[in-house]
């Protein structure tokens, strides 16, 4: 969950890439022109580096040189716990999350980023808490509704990510936050909603018709649910090739989180048909 995508499609945030010029600790105040300029370039080097490695190295580097600034500290070890998390450190990424709520307990970020990594831990009820927090700080932050919805229907508790799915919708502009609702119609069928989650996930790829792998495979479970299996191999198909993943019957169920009623449905694919599906 540290880029576009993560379990179950939840999102997370990078900490303000900007030098804390306009904060006033006393830490920062001591710093010299020439320290000012030297976390200003370090802070730079961080968001260029080529790799996650030098990317965690560099916050690392900061942390170490600046110890006694707290506006800088707060950033880098929110922004290291980004790098480790993407190297699949989660233990070393909410140690470094939590170190940053201490810091900064109005920042929404760092409650955003270790709810995700909580998920990925499968720490679900821990998630929900984070989402929480996020939520109390600004409670129309889509990304924390939709994240909630996540962790929600994780915990079988359907209706409730249905409903949080939907604000996540009403707080953000449907064309910039499509996962939101791939995530509300998985919902929706797992409560049964079928002919509401059809006619959803078309318009969905009528918007999305080449670069929307999520919808056109969920849309093709729905179809083949429904006995229209000729359409459904055709839909499976083109998901397939924009993204080979959903051909794992692990990923889809582990990292992509369908719920069970989509993921049972994909067994009965796999093993009724000639498109393969890796168990």
């Amino acid at each position: 969950a540290y880029a576009a995508e993560g379990p179950g499609t939840s999102s997370a945030s990078n900490s303000a890439a900007a030098s804390p010029a306009s904060a006033f600790s006393a830490g920062w105040r001591n710093l010299s022109g020439e320290q000012r300029r030297k976390f200003d370039a370090l802070f730079q080097k961080a968001f260029d580096v080529l790799t996650v490695e030098e990317e965690e190295a560099t916050w690392t580097e900061i942390l170490d040189t600046f110890p006694d600034v707290p506006e800088a500290v707060a950033r880098a070890v929110s922004n290291r716990g980004n790098a480790r998390a993407r190297q699949g450190k989660l233990l070393e990424a909410v140690a470094d999350y939590t170190r940053a709520v201490a810091l900064a307990p109005g920042e929404p970020d760092p409650y955003l980023n270790r709810g995700a990594t909580y998920e990925a831990l499968g720490r679900l009820e821990d998630a929900l808490e984070d989402y929480n927090r996020v939520l109390s700080i600004d409670l129309k932050d889509p990304a924390a509704w939709n994240n909630r919805g996540n962790a929600l229907m994780g915990m079988g508790r359907f209706a409730a990510a249905r409903d949080s799915f939907k604000t996540a919708l009403s707080c953000a502009d449907a064309n910039a936050y499509a996962f939101a609702a791939v995530n509300l119609n998985l919902a929706e069928f797992e409560l049964g909603n079928d002919e509401a989650v059809a006619k959803d996930l078309r318009s969905l790829l009528a918007r999305y018709p080449d670069a929307f792998p999520d919808a056109r495979a969920a849309y093709a479970m729905v179809l083949w649910d429904r006995g229209e299996r000729l359409r459904a191999e055709e839909e499976w198909d083109r998901a397939i090739a924009l993204d080979s993943r959903y051909r794992s019957l692990e990923w889809t169920k582990d990292f992509r989180r369908w719920p069970p009623r989509m993921v049972a449905v994909l067994k009965r694919f796999s093993e009724t048909t000639s498109v393969k599906v890796k168990a």
